[in-house]
């Protein structure tokens, strides 16, 4: 069962705002991230984010994967096949946008 924190973060990932989204890591520091991908693939959310600041250990804009449990909590996917899916999913629609611009 779903609770207010999935539906927030569903409605977050999926608003025409665009708005940062600050995330805690595992150090308790706060992390601002812009939004480039949300999907949502059978009951699983996921989405890119790049953190909008320098992150020790990160290469510069450098994007990740994350997923979105019930609980409305945001965590990193660490499999490397399904975050390499995610990004397939992401290019896919980038690639038909650029195809709808074009025929206009």
């Amino acid at each position: 069962m779903k609770n207010k924190n999935y539906e927030f973060a569903y409605k977050t990932l999926f608003s025409d705002e665009e708005q940062p989204l600050i995330l805690e890591n595992d150090r308790n520091v706060r992390i601002e991230f812009e939004q480039i991908f949300a999907m949502q693939r059978g009951e699983e959310l996921y989405c890119i984010l790049r953190p909008i600041a320098c992150v020790e250990g990160l290469r510069p804009h450098a994007a990740l994967v994350f997923s979105v449990d019930e609980e409305g909590v945001f965590r990193a996917v660490q499999e490397q096949r399904l975050s390499e899916e995610i990004f397939a999913e992401y290019y896919s629609a980038l690639q038909k946008t650029q195809r709808g611009r074009n025929d206009e």
